[in-house]
């Protein structure tokens, strides 16, 4: 909706109001991409811990220091550098972030998506990524553009030392909300 919205008033400068029910080509937008990255929650069945406390058992990164990485991607390769949130102590999960990438929708093509990284630290140096989705930004036909909140699914990577048998790898109901729009 804010894509379609600030569309209209651009075209409405131009003193032509455009009729209600307008659509516009990506290739007319010129516009930067940008994300909202909100925040990662599921559930912790019958284990007796908070998520955060969860998380931390699972991929032996706290959850204070996990932040999330995001790259844009384009006829099947990456546009740019990763984008990433800010890592604020305290944070628990919960970035609620715009992260601005240096391409427009002009220049996307009918395959782009965006790959979100969960990347932690469990100490000086010694980042790895704990969890990772994906969402395509069009529909299937390349035509409309998904606006409002998504929900990704994640499942929670072991430790590198996790043991042999995949005890610390049991996937979690988790999900990590992104909202593409252009504000």
């Amino acid at each position: 909706l804010a894509l379609l919205a600030a569309a209209m008033a651009a075209l409405s400068s131009r003193k032509a109001a455009p009729p209600p029910n307008a659509y516009f080509l990506s290739s007319d937008i010129s516009l930067p991409v940008k994300i909202r990255v909100g925040s990662m929650h599921g559930a912790a069945p019958d284990s007796g811990l908070s998520y955060p406390a969860l998380v931390k058992a699972r991929t032996g990164v706290a959850a204070a220091d996990i932040e999330v990485w995001c790259q844009l991607h384009s006829h099947g390769r990456p546009v740019g550098q990763p984008e990433r949130t800010c890592n604020a102590p305290g944070s628990q999960l919960r970035w609620n972030e715009w992260l601005s990438f240096s391409a427009h929708y002009r220049d996307l093509s009918a395959d782009a998506s965006v790959t979100l990284r969960l990347v932690g630290s469990s100490g000086a140096r010694a980042t790895r990524v704990v969890a990772e989705a994906s969402a395509r930004l069009f529909d299937d036909d390349g035509r409309s553009l998904h606006t409002g909140e998504l929900k990704l699914p994640l499942t929670l990577l072991p430790p590198p030392d996790a043991d042999a048998d995949g005890a610390a790898a049991a996937p979690s109901a988790a999900a990590a909300s992104a909202a593409p729009a252009a504000a």
